[in-house]
């Protein structure tokens, strides 16, 4: 299987060439599980993954981007990293309980949790911008903010119904990474002779694959090598949960 890179760095033609003339060395340092981009839309890239990300403007100059703990060739912005593998592992459960014959599959809003922590970056001239340090306080959501997380969380999905397909959900469970003991259970007991007909689960993203977060926090930035409208300036870690109604078919 092809690997990707876990955590990627997407600076400008000039931000590089700028890096470069700081102290006769490459100023902008990575871990070796990161990988840095030069984003040049006049010479567009072979590698099919970058050029989709650059064509898609998720990657761009200034941005660190982290690999998906459920998607190898998926990414999202360091900053709203774990909102975005929230959403992305409610649809893979939806899905699931797709191949498992369900007939609703529906968030219940009520129960969105949500708390985050955040590590500020400072930093003076001709230093860099060190990142892994503790966390300076917790922040609390806005209503609005809620109300904006809430609706991109949202799943109500509604299909036919059917037998379980076992063997295929049991593969898509392994592919996806979804090892959580509430969505392995759930496929136990769609298998049991006395089959399931409802459940509520809660579907969390509880740090799944935090070592590819920690990496993007050593990504160290010179003060002078980025520009200040692209330099981050902090990194927020999060923890999301939010209950999932399943239903299944009547009379299988």
């Amino acid at each position: 299987m092809k690997s990707y890179p876990r955590v990627i760095v997407g600076i400008s033609r000039a931000q590089d060439e700028r890096a470069l003339s700081l102290g006769g060395r490459h100023a902008i340092e990575a871990p070796n599980q990161a990988k840095l981009i030069i984003v040049d839309e006049y010479r567009p890239l072979p590698d099919s993954l970058i050029g989709r990300l650059i064509a898609d403007q998720i990657l761009k100059p200034g941005v660190v981007l982290v690999q998906s703990p459920y998607d190898i060739q998926k990414y999202a912005p360091e900053d709203v990293a774990e909102l975005a593998f929230e959403r992305e592992k409610l649809q893979l459960v939806s899905q699931l309980c797709q191949l498992l014959g369900a007939t609703r599959v529906e968030s219940d809003s009520s129960t969105f949790r949500l708390s985050r922590k955040v590590t500020s970056a400072k930093a003076r001239v001709g230093k860099k911008v060190g990142r892994l340090i503790a966390y300076k306080g917790e922040t609390i959501m806005t209503f609005e903010e809620q109300e904006k997380w809430q609706s991109r969380l949202r799943i109500q999905d509604t299909y036919p119904g059917g037998l379980p397909n076992l063997e295929a959900s049991r593969a898509f469970v392994e592919r996806h990474h979804l090892g959580d003991p509430e969505i392995v259970g759930l496929v136990h007991a769609r298998a049991a002779e006395n089959i399931l007909r409802e459940r509520t689960i809660t579907v969390s993203y509880e740090g799944e694959h935090d070592s590819n977060l920690d990496i993007a926090a050593k990504v160290q930035l010179p003060q002078g090598a980025l520009d200040a409208g692209v330099r981050r300036s902090c990194t927020i870690r999060q923890r999301v949960s939010l209950d999932l109604k399943i239903r299944f078919p009547d009379g299988e």
